[in-house]
Protein backbone atom coordinates (compact mmCIF):
# COMPACT_ATOMS: atom_id res chain seq x y z
CA UNK A 1 0.00 0.00 0.00
CA UNK A 2 1.38 3.34 -1.01
CA UNK A 3 1.30 6.31 1.36
CA UNK A 4 1.46 9.82 0.00
CA UNK A 5 2.07 12.43 2.69
CA UNK A 6 1.04 9.83 5.27
CA UNK A 7 -2.26 8.99 3.55
CA UNK A 8 -3.42 5.93 1.67
CA UNK A 9 -6.88 6.24 0.09
CA UNK A 10 -8.45 3.71 -2.25
CA UNK A 11 -11.87 2.95 -3.69
CA UNK A 12 -11.91 -0.58 -5.01
CA UNK A 13 -14.02 -3.53 -6.08
CA UNK A 14 -11.45 -5.89 -4.56
CA UNK A 15 -11.87 -7.55 -1.18
CA UNK A 16 -10.25 -5.58 1.62
CA UNK A 17 -7.25 -6.97 3.49
CA UNK A 18 -7.70 -5.63 7.01
CA UNK A 19 -4.49 -7.18 8.34
CA UNK A 20 -2.45 -5.64 5.52
CA UNK A 21 -4.13 -2.26 6.12
CA UNK A 22 -3.19 -2.35 9.82
CA UNK A 23 0.35 -3.53 9.09
CA UNK A 24 0.90 -0.82 6.50
CA UNK A 25 -0.05 1.96 8.95
CA UNK A 26 1.92 0.38 11.78
CA UNK A 27 5.02 -0.04 9.60
CA UNK A 28 4.70 3.48 8.20
CA UNK A 29 4.56 4.85 11.72
CA UNK A 30 7.32 2.63 13.11
CA UNK A 31 9.66 3.91 10.40
CA UNK A 32 9.01 7.40 11.77
CA UNK A 33 9.40 6.27 15.39
CA UNK A 34 6.41 8.16 16.75
CA UNK A 35 3.66 5.55 17.05
CA UNK A 36 1.64 5.20 20.24
CA UNK A 37 -1.68 3.89 18.94
CA UNK A 38 -3.33 2.41 15.86
CA UNK A 39 -7.12 2.32 15.66
CA UNK A 40 -8.78 0.09 13.08
CA UNK A 41 -12.45 0.36 12.11
CA UNK A 42 -14.01 -2.19 9.77
CA UNK A 43 -17.54 -1.77 8.46
CA UNK A 44 -19.44 -4.89 7.41
CA UNK A 45 -22.43 -5.44 5.18
CA UNK A 46 -25.38 -6.37 7.39
CA UNK A 47 -27.61 -9.31 6.53
CA UNK A 48 -30.77 -7.52 7.58
CA UNK A 49 -32.17 -4.37 6.00
CA UNK A 50 -35.53 -3.13 7.26
CA UNK A 51 -36.31 -1.32 4.00
CA UNK A 52 -36.83 -4.70 2.31
CA UNK A 53 -40.19 -6.44 2.85
CA UNK A 54 -38.68 -9.63 4.25
CA UNK A 55 -35.66 -7.82 5.68
CA UNK A 56 -33.18 -10.24 4.11
CA UNK A 57 -30.44 -8.53 2.16
CA UNK A 58 -28.74 -10.61 -0.53
CA UNK A 59 -26.72 -7.91 -2.29
CA UNK A 60 -25.63 -4.42 -1.39
CA UNK A 61 -24.73 -2.60 -4.60
CA UNK A 62 -22.51 0.46 -4.23
CA UNK A 63 -22.08 2.83 -7.13
CA UNK A 64 -19.92 5.92 -7.22
CA UNK A 65 -18.55 8.71 -9.35
CA UNK A 66 -14.83 7.82 -9.45
CA UNK A 67 -13.48 11.33 -10.06
CA UNK A 68 -15.24 12.65 -6.96
CA UNK A 69 -15.16 9.71 -4.57
CA UNK A 70 -11.43 9.53 -3.86
CA UNK A 71 -11.11 13.32 -3.91
CA UNK A 72 -13.86 13.57 -1.28
CA UNK A 73 -12.15 10.99 0.92
CA UNK A 74 -8.81 12.81 0.60
CA UNK A 75 -10.50 16.07 1.66
CA UNK A 76 -12.00 14.40 4.73
CA UNK A 77 -8.61 12.91 5.68
CA UNK A 78 -6.99 16.34 5.37
CA UNK A 79 -9.71 17.82 7.56
CA UNK A 80 -8.97 15.14 10.20
CA UNK A 81 -5.26 15.99 9.97
CA UNK A 82 -6.06 19.65 10.63
CA UNK A 83 -7.85 18.68 13.87
CA UNK A 84 -5.53 16.02 15.30
CA UNK A 85 -1.84 15.18 15.15
CA UNK A 86 -1.96 12.02 13.08
CA UNK A 87 0.55 9.70 11.57
CA UNK A 88 -0.45 7.25 8.88
CA UNK A 89 -4.09 7.30 7.80
CA UNK A 90 -5.58 4.66 5.53
CA UNK A 91 -9.13 4.64 4.15
CA UNK A 92 -10.31 1.94 1.76
CA UNK A 93 -13.90 1.72 0.58
CA UNK A 94 -15.43 -0.96 -1.60
CA UNK A 95 -17.84 -0.46 -4.45
CA UNK A 96 -19.70 -2.94 -6.63
CA UNK A 97 -21.81 -5.85 -5.44
CA UNK A 98 -21.23 -6.99 -1.87
CA UNK A 99 -22.90 -9.69 0.19
CA UNK A 100 -23.62 -9.92 3.92
CA UNK A 101 -20.49 -10.02 6.11
CA UNK A 102 -18.28 -8.53 3.37
CA UNK A 103 -16.00 -5.77 4.57
CA UNK A 104 -17.24 -2.54 3.02
CA UNK A 105 -14.82 -0.02 4.53
CA UNK A 106 -11.63 -0.02 6.56
CA UNK A 107 -10.27 3.05 8.34
CA UNK A 108 -6.88 2.82 10.05
CA UNK A 109 -5.44 5.74 11.98
CA UNK A 110 -2.01 5.94 13.56
CA UNK A 111 -1.24 8.58 16.16
CA UNK A 112 1.01 9.32 19.08
CA UNK A 113 -1.89 8.94 21.56
CA UNK A 114 -4.96 6.71 21.59
CA UNK A 115 -7.48 9.52 22.11
CA UNK A 116 -6.40 11.22 18.89
CA UNK A 117 -6.51 7.94 16.98
CA UNK A 118 -9.99 7.04 18.27
CA UNK A 119 -11.42 10.52 17.71
CA UNK A 120 -9.98 10.80 14.21
CA UNK A 121 -11.25 7.34 13.21
CA UNK A 122 -14.76 8.16 14.41
CA UNK A 123 -14.66 11.56 12.69
CA UNK A 124 -13.55 9.94 9.44
CA UNK A 125 -16.38 7.40 9.52
CA UNK A 126 -19.02 9.99 10.42
CA UNK A 127 -17.87 12.19 7.54
CA UNK A 128 -17.56 9.31 5.06
CA UNK A 129 -21.21 8.38 5.66
CA UNK A 130 -22.45 11.83 4.62
CA UNK A 131 -19.88 13.52 2.37
CA UNK A 132 -18.67 10.82 -0.02
CA UNK A 133 -20.73 10.30 -3.15
CA UNK A 134 -21.77 6.65 -2.92
CA UNK A 135 -25.15 5.36 -3.98
CA UNK A 136 -26.38 2.24 -2.19
CA UNK A 137 -28.97 -0.18 -3.43
CA UNK A 138 -30.22 -3.16 -1.41
CA UNK A 139 -31.42 -6.22 -3.27
CA UNK A 140 -32.92 -9.62 -2.62
CA UNK A 141 -34.77 -12.11 -4.80
CA UNK A 142 -38.01 -10.10 -4.79
CA UNK A 143 -37.08 -6.42 -4.72
CA UNK A 144 -34.49 -3.72 -4.89
CA UNK A 145 -34.47 -0.34 -3.19
CA UNK A 146 -32.16 2.63 -3.06
CA UNK A 147 -30.95 3.39 0.45
CA UNK A 148 -32.33 6.69 1.72
CA UNK A 149 -30.28 9.37 3.44
CA UNK A 150 -30.36 8.91 7.23
CA UNK A 151 -30.81 11.87 9.51
CA UNK A 152 -28.89 10.04 12.23
CA UNK A 153 -25.82 9.98 9.95
CA UNK A 154 -26.15 13.73 9.32
CA UNK A 155 -26.51 14.35 13.06
CA UNK A 156 -23.36 12.36 13.83
CA UNK A 157 -21.36 14.18 11.15
CA UNK A 158 -22.71 17.55 12.25
CA UNK A 159 -21.71 16.97 15.86
CA UNK A 160 -18.06 17.47 14.91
Amino acid sequence: MVFEQGNCVAVTQQMLDVAAAYTSVRDYECDRGDLGAVVVFVGLVREFDNSLADGRLQILRLQHYPELTEASIHAIVEQARSRWQLGGVLVQHRVGDLVPTDEIVVVVVGARHRAEAFDAARFLMDQLKTRVMLWKQVLNADESKWVAFKQSDADAAGAW
